[in-house]
């Protein structure tokens, strides 16, 4: 899989025993194995790596919900964050986004990129993730 310019190599993992993503990149050697390979179907990868926000892999475990500026809205609204999106305006103006999601972090990376054109709204976890990291961005400012 070819995301965000670097390729990933999604496969079953022998040491974990259970499917992951391997960023090509980070291979240091490789090892050519004279068993079979354990055939994996692409809905099972799918299931897998499809289902939340990302690179990372696992069946969505949340839902997050974003409101974006209306200054944004326009520019978000085009974007694809999720197969699985549900994007509504409000009254206001606003973008109102929902992202099914697994693991937080590229998540909240690709939030903080649009600064105060976002807020997120649900679920409490990611919006203290969130908070926290602006928190440590100021200490940098406040110098």
């Amino acid at each position: 899989m070819f995301y965000r310019n670097n390729w990933y190599l999604e496969a079953w993992c022998h040491e974990k025993n259970n499917l992951r993503g391997f960023s090509v990149d980070a291979f240091k050697a490789l090892e050519v194995l004279h068993q079979k390979a354990i055939e994996i179907s692409e809905s099972e990868l799918n299931a897998e790596f499809n289902s939340s926000y990302g690179i990372y892999g696992g069946k969505s475990q949340e839902i997050a919900l974003l409101r974006f500026s209306p200054n944004s809205a326009r520019w978000v609204s085009d974007e694809q964050w999720h197969p699985e999106q549900i994007g509504q305006f409000d009254a206001d103006g606003f973008y109102l986004l929902n992202v099914p999601y697994s693991h937080p972090t590229e998540l909240v990376m690709d939030i903080l990129r649009h600064g105060h054109h976002v807020e997120v709204i649900k679920p409490e976890v990611l919006r203290k993730m969130v908070k926290a990291e602006l928190q440590h961005a100021l200490k940098n400012y406040n110098r």
